[in-house]
């Protein structure tokens, strides 16, 4: 009974922690093109991203309003409501971002669908690395524009542990601890930064070095592989770094920047 007791009280302290829970990041996609929306499912799913497929210009703006959805990628050719004429309703309920995928490249209709609101305009057919790179920038405008400021930050609350920033130590609610080195502290602060979205290892490479990723070098695995251990051994289970294969890695979970005060 009292055992019961210790267990439920552990769940509710870390239940209590005020850090906002940061789910993947979910691209709603909507794609006349069967064929094409097949391909861009499976590409954004590798990526790491959950993907939500419409027909429908009402789907859409339900999502929007519910915030289902963090960015839309929509088809100049959605029939009843094309992508420009979506681009204006969105804009009127929310600044989600919002791309139009169109097979006219003429300059006066991108014009048009950056004037409607929409954040970006990709001319089929498109690489699909650069819709990969595309939505990376979008998402790290966001970060950049409502983030905390990380050089006034002291720590980092994930799940029911803290990482400091003084001495790069990991300390969980039962005060262990685990220090980090300061290669796998620079990696692990930049993937909490992008919390949710996938980063790749050249980025944390040259985010850690300065320098630029020699072919076959595994260092970054290496790093990541040491985090993980530290993580489990004190126990720290609310926030996993989950490796996208071919890409990199991405953070997934509870974590929270926690400013300095003034």
């Amino acid at each position: 009974m009292q055992r019961n007791k210790k267990k439920k009280s552990k769940k509710t302290g870390v239940g209590q922690l005020p850090p906002v829970y940061r789910r993947r990041k979910v691209v709603g996609v909507a794609e006349v093109n069967g064929n094409l929306l097949r391909i861009l499912q499976r590409h954004l799913t590798r990526d790491g991203y959950k993907v939500v497929a419409f027909d429908a210009a009402e789907h859409i703006l339900d999502s929007v309003l519910n915030n289902s959805v963090d960015v839309l990628l929509v088809d100049l050719a959605m029939p009843h409501c094309d992508g420009i004429e979506l681009a204006r309703l969105v804009r009127r309920v929310s600044p989600i971002p919002l791309i139009i995928m169109g097979g006219r490249q003429e300059i006066e209709t991108r014009i048009a669908g950056l004037d409607a609101g929409a954040d970006d305009y990709l001319a089929k057919p498109f690489d699909l690395r650069e819709l990969s790179a595309r939505l990376r920038a979008i998402f790290r405008r966001k970060t950049e524009s409502t983030g905390v400021d990380v050089s006034r930050t002291t720590s980092w609350r994930i799940g029911g542990s803290q990482l400091q920033l003084m001495g790069h130590q990991l300390i969980n609610e039962d005060k262990r601890t685990a220090r980090l080195t300061e290669r796998e502290f620079s990696i692990f602060v930049r993937l909490l930064e992008q919390l949710g979205t996938p980063v790749t290892r050249e980025e944390l490479v040259s985010h850690t070095t300065g320098e630029d990723r020699p072919p076959n070098d595994r260092r970054i695995d290496v790093h990541i592989a040491r985090i993980r251990k530290k993580l489990l051994a004190i126990g720290e289970r609310g926030l996993v770094i989950r490796c996208i294969r071919s890409f990199g890695y991405v953070a997934e979970g509870v974590a929270e920047s926690m400013p300095a005060t003034v």
